[in-house]
């Protein structure tokens, strides 16, 4: 029955990450995600053995907590049937991530497993919206630029037309592939041939999307990551050489949207200095409910509401702030803490050596905290999936390396 759910599990999140239910209306009809959800979870109803470590308890209460947190000051929040109608079921569908990774990814193979599916789906996220811009000019979306003869838009790439996924989050699925290169590219040659001939497609991609804080993430996951390989010059040679290359290709404006993080004369900079604006209105709706907020996933809702802005708070922290208040603020803050101790700090503890595969893995899983805490000064994230699924990952590793026992 394990092996059953383990493999419901990866079923699932190709669904969730691929859009079965949208591509298949069949799929749709029978309410397919919310099927597989409901299997596993009888699965390890069926199959459970209550085993608790101190490892394991950590993480696990910090998240039990704060979803705790959430349902506790939901009926004082400002917008309560928001939160039931809306808020709620998007975050139960991937605060799951957590759970069942930690519950079916108890093995070195399984974490193999895991992370191949991982990337794949991830990878025809971006392909196929780079696919569908090179043969029919498809982009998805634009944005605002100041011009000299007066405001115009320029052309973005998003998600695929079945994949609701805006520029920045388009940015986010292409550099969510970066930190398992190593890792997997170690696995087998064809992981090597794979990557080599994605990588470039994803960079292009990644620059076709406009998203600033998306190169500037890249950049910096990147340097870490070359940081700690072996072949430090020849990476960072043929990989500044690659990015150059793509650089070369792209528009005058997209080029000018990049140049505007540090360029304040250029037709972008205005955008990139609504960001700061951004932030500092977002604090400010913050502080009009600060104890409890808005309730979860109404950062949209409070902002048209109390600032006339029809957009969502786009950092993560401070959506938190707006949508939990300082309490669930705080909370969150300690899971994440915990999620950072197993990764960085618990390893360390343990006298058990990881075996080579497991310390890359590690490696890639640390790239991918890092990559994700900078992204969501940038990014909502709140309902989404990344920090359940690094965190259920961060005990994965965890198990598979036989330093905590494995939960059935």
């Amino acid at each position: 029955m394990d092996a059953v759910g383990f493999y419901l599990y990866l079923i699932s999140m190709a669904s969730y990450f691929l859009h079965f239910t949208e591509r298949v209306p069949f799929f749709g009809t029978i309410r397919l995600d919310l099927l597989l959800i409901l299997a596993i979870i009888i699965i390890k109803i069926i199959n459970s053995r209550d085993i608790y470590t101190l490892g394991i308890n950590r993480c696990h209460k910090m998240l039990n907590v704060f979803i705790a947190t959430v349902l506790i000051i939901t009926p004082f929040v400002e917008y309560p049937g928001s939160v039931i109608y809306q808020g709620l079921p998007n975050f139960l569908k991937v605060v799951v991530f957590f759970y069942f990774t930690v519950w079916f990814i108890t093995s070195k193979k399984r974490i193999i497993v895991f992370i191949t599916v991982f990337v794949l789906c991830q990878t025809f996220r971006f392909l196929e919206p780079t696919y569908l811009h090179l043969t029919q000019g498809y982009w998805g979306d634009k944005a605002f630029i100041q011009t000299s003869v007066g405001p115009e838009f320029m052309n973005r790439l998003s998600g695929a037309p079945l994949d609701y996924l805006n520029p920045n989050g388009l940015a986010f699925v292409i550099i969510s592939t970066m930190p398992f290169i190593p890792f997997l590219a170690r696995l087998s040659k064809y992981w090597k041939l794979y990557f080599l001939i994605v990588t470039p497609i994803s960079l292009y991609s990644l620059m076709l999307t406009g998203s600033r804080s998306g190169i500037i993430v890249f950049v910096i996951v990147a340097i870490y990551i070359v940081a700690k390989e072996k072949h430090k010059i020849i990476l960072s040679t043929v990989s500044l050489g690659v990015f150059a290359l793509i650089a070369s290709q792209l528009s005058n404006v997209l080029m000018d949207r990049y140049r505007s993080v540090f360029d304040s004369n250029t037709m972008n900079h205005a955008t990139a200095s609504g960001r700061i604006f951004g932030l500092i209105q977002d604090y400010k709706l913050g502080l009009i409910r600060p104890i409890f907020g808005f309730g979860l996933g109404t950062s949209l809702e409070a902002n048209y509401n109390y600032a006339n802005i029809y957009l969502r708070s786009h950092n993560l922290y401070l959506e938190v702030f707006i949508e939990l208040g300082i309490v669930g603020f705080i909370v969150y803050l300690l899971y994440l803490r915990e999620i950072y101790r197993n990764i960085f700090y618990k390893r360390k503890a343990i006298s058990v050596d990881f075996d080579n595969h497991m310390e890359q893995f590690q490696m890639s899983l640390a790239s991918f905290f890092i990559l994700t805490v900078l992204f969501c000064f940038a990014s909502y994230n709140l309902s989404l999936y990344p920090f359940y699924m690094i965190g259920g990952l961060s005990i994965s590793s965890l198990i598979a390396n036989k330093n905590l026992p494995v939960i059935q």
